[in-house]
Formats: structure tokens, C-alpha cells, sequence
């Protein structure tokens, strides 16, 4: 019995030491598996921040690209309107004539025919006044009013004698459809 007693007091500090060393060494691995599966989860989260404060660049430059297209969409309304807009069209070419010191005589416009996203509206205009003043309606037509095409341009003598002359134009307003 007391080989027995002897050879257990040898024997449990052993088992003990074992079980210490094992359960230390199951612990050591749960602790490794979890700090990979936190650096995992770290580089996942970075990876989203990445994308997230990309996301935000591009709206930033949307938000800072807004006034711009509201920019153009303002010229692009002002430039082709939705509807044909006759009576506007005639007073914006009444102005344009005005500021050219040009005596606008008639407008007549002929059939609207219809574009891919756009509608022509063909005009025949006439105006008289100094080649000066033709000069500075043309350029007010291309600049200021609504977007429109000179297809044709004939320019003859005015009413009264030279350097006063009339000029014929046919041209094409459009609008939106």
C-alpha cells in the first residue's frame, strides 16, 4: 500500500502537470484562432472604409459638380426650350434686332418637323439696316437668344439707298419634344 502511495504521489503531480500543459496549450491555440479571426474581421472592416470613403469622393464631387449641371441645364432649357414658344421666340428676336440697331420687318415660320429628341422650327426672318448692324444680329442670334441654325442668308438692297440693305434669312429655332 504504501508503493502504492508512493508511486501515486509521483504519478499525480505528472498528471496535473500534463493536464496544465494541455489545457494552457488549448487555451494558446483558441487565443491564436481568435486574434486571426480578429485581424480577419479588421482587414474586412478596413477594406469597407476604403470603399466607404471612396463612395463619399464620389459624392463629394457630385455634390461639387451640382451647380455646374444645374448650370447647363439652365442654358439647355434657355437654348431649347419644351415647347415651340413662337410669340417668345418673335420678342427675342425683336430684342436681338433692337440691340443691333436693325429694323426687324417680318418672321414666318413654316412647318415644325420633328427630331430625334428635338423638334425644328424652320422661320424665314427679314430685316433691314447697315451690313454693321446685320453683322451684330447674327452674332446676337448665335449668342444670346434660343438656339438657333442661319441655314440660308441673302442680303440685298434696302428701302432706302445704300449702305442701307435688307437681308433674308432662313433659319431653324428648335425645342425640346
Amino acid at each position: 500500500m504504501d508503493d502504492l502511495k508512493g508511486l501515486l504521489a509521483k504519478i499525480v503531480p505528472l498528471l496535473l502537470v500534463a493536464v496544465l500543459v494541455l489545457g494552457m496549450g488549448f487555451l494558446i491555440r483558441s487565443e491564436v484562432l481568435a486574434l486571426a479571426k480578429a485581424r480577419n474581421a479588421a482587414i474586412d472592416e478596413q477594406k469597407a472604409i476604403a470603399h466607404a470613403e471612396a463612395r463619399l469622393q464620389t459624392l463629394l464631387q457630385y455634390q461639387a459638380d451640382e451647380s455646374i449641371l444645374l448650370d447647363r441645364m439652365a442654358k439647355v432649357e434657355r437654348l431649347m426650350p419644351s415647347e415651340a414658344g413662337e410669340g417668345l421666340l418673335v420678342k427675342e428676336i425683336q430684342a436681338v434686332a433692337n440691340s443691333a440697331n436693325t429694323r426687324f420687318l417680318t418672321v414666318r415660320f413654316d412647318k415644325h418637323t420633328q427630331g430625334d429628341q428635338y423638334k425644328e422650327i424652320p422661320l424665314q426672318i427679314t430685316f433691314e439696316g447697315r451690313y454693321e448692324g446685320l453683322l451684330e444680329l447674327l452674332d446676337g442670334l448665335r449668342d444670346r437668344s434660343r438656339a438657333i441654325r442661319v441655314d440660308e442668308l441673302k442680303i440685298g438692297e434696302g428701302s432706302e439707298e445704300l449702305p442701307q440693305i435688307k437681308a433674308d434669312i432662313k433659319a431653324k429655332a428648335f425645342s425640346r419634344q
